[in-house]
């Protein structure tokens, strides 16, 4: 059955290259009228065409391998080399896919199918007895879908050499660090022609350069901003490789080295989604745990929704010396579960030096408190000796009355309730 000519309109619409859309036309008439053999030689002259058409902008943008293939090509043309024209185009499909990634392996399978094809409708010897090649509708319908479609539709695409000449940019000393200035670059770069599989490795590269427990925080910023502009601008097939290859990532790497991911997802929250169950249980489980040696990691995982919990359950078991390394840096902008932290330790004064010691390292805390945790010290204090004769208890009763954190009726119920206001009547002047 011939396909519909609306569709095959639609294809034609696709190719880039003007004169190659020439020869596809011409075999879109010829597969209309019936003249299949005559089809798939114009598909492949049209393959050829913008085979070379590529070669000759890659050149342009500073491949020198394609200028020294397209310099031999026209000199071989100038010389009418009929033989040598014959060898490469006999090689042109594995040329253009080994040496400048212009086609998939997958594609250049269905191209050199047409190339066969190609020969059988010139070659007749090369059909079993004498047997004319009678390609089917079918058959050469595949062949302009594949032409368009795997090639002819493409812009073309840069090879590895340029990917090696991006890597080598980035990691110099030259590369902007100012985020309008990437985003102008990679806009520009060889990321915005490159095939899916050059992308791929790209984008793997940054990866593992952004989870890299070689690296220091300051030198993996960089990799961190390029990572997120990159998602930005090609998102779609960011996206794509963020699903595969997240959760091998996470899979594989070392316990020790989770802590890398938090760092990436820290500075890209939106990846999260990309991590499969299991992945998300293992970090999950790492915060948990979470060795308690940066300060401003631990305050970022209480603001990130999705690991919340796991944090504040790690913030739960953490020591006096761990909480203490954490709130170092002042109380003011302390976040309320920290505060709950120190109560749970006065609650739980474990002798009358520990009490003492717990008024020196948190009294600057107190006048941070919530009513909850006023309530809890004086509940406590019923409870515990080692906190009611301590030398500083009365002093810490004074100033949270003082502070009206509760009103002083409230407070002076809970100290009656509690068994304490008796003793403490004298010094609080009541």
């Amino acid at each position: 059955m011939a396909l519909p000519l609306e569709d095959l309109d639609k294809l034609l619409s696709k190719c880039r290259n003007k004169y190659a859309k020439q020869y596809i036309q011409e075999a879109i008439q010829c597969y209309q009228a019936g003249a299949f053999r005559a089809a798939i030689l114009s598909i492949w002259a049209a393959v050829t065409f913008d085979l070379f058409d590529k070669l000759k902008e890659l050149a342009v943008a500073g491949e020198a391998t394609a200028g020294k293939l397209i310099a031999s090509i026209e000199k071989k043309a100038d010389i009418s080399d009929t033989v040598e024209f014959a060898c490469l185009e006999k090689d042109f499909i594995t040329i253009a896919r080994d040496r400048f990634e212009l086609i998939s392996y997958a594609d250049s399978i269905d191209l050199m199918r047409l190339q066969q094809d190609k020969k059988r409708c010139i070659k007749p010897l090369l059909n079993p007895g004498d047997e004319i090649f009678e390609p089917t509708s079918e058959l050469v319908k595949v062949h302009i879908v594949s032409a368009i479609t795997h090639l002819l539709q493409h812009p073309a695409y840069y090879g590895k050499g340029e990917l090696d000449l991006l890597i080598n940019y980035i990691e110099s000393q030259a590369f902007p660090t100012n985020k309008e200035q990437i985003i102008y670059f990679l806009k520009d770069s060889v990321l915005a022609h490159a095939r899916d599989s050059l992308f791929k490795e790209f984008f793997t590269y940054l990866i593992e350069k952004c989870i890299s427990y070689e690296l220091t925080f300051q030198q993996k910023i960089r990799y961190y901003i390029i990572f997120n502009t990159t998602i930005e601008l090609y998102k779609r097939i960011s996206h794509r490789i963020l699903q595969v290859e997240l959760p091998k990532i996470a899979a594989t790497i070392k316990d020790q080295n989770v802590e890398q991911i938090l760092y990436l997802v820290s500075y890209s929250p939106k990846i999260w989604p990309f991590f499969d169950d299991t992945s998300r249980k293992k970090v999950a489980n790492y915060v948990r745990n979470l060795p308690i040696n940066n300060v401003k990691l631990v305050k970022w995982l209480l603001s990130y929704g999705p690991l919340k919990k796991d944090i504040e359950y790690r913030i739960g078991s953490l020591t006096d010396e761990e909480l203490t390394s954490i709130i170092s840096g002042g109380a003011k902008s302390l976040n309320p579960i920290f505060l709950d932290r120190i109560v749970d330790f006065y609650a739980q004064s474990p002798s009358y030096e520990y009490s003492n010691e717990w008024m020196v390292k948190y009294y600057a805390y107190i006048r941070y408190f919530k009513p909850k945790h006023v309530e809890k010290i004086i509940s406590s204090a019923g409870k515990n000796d080692y906190i009611t004769g301590s030398y500083n208890f009365e002093e810490l009763i004074i100033n949270m009355r003082n502070t009206l954190i509760i009103p002083t009726a409230k407070f002076d119920e809970l100290l009656v309730q509690h068994g304490l206001y008796d003793s403490l009547t004298a010094k609080l002047q009541i």
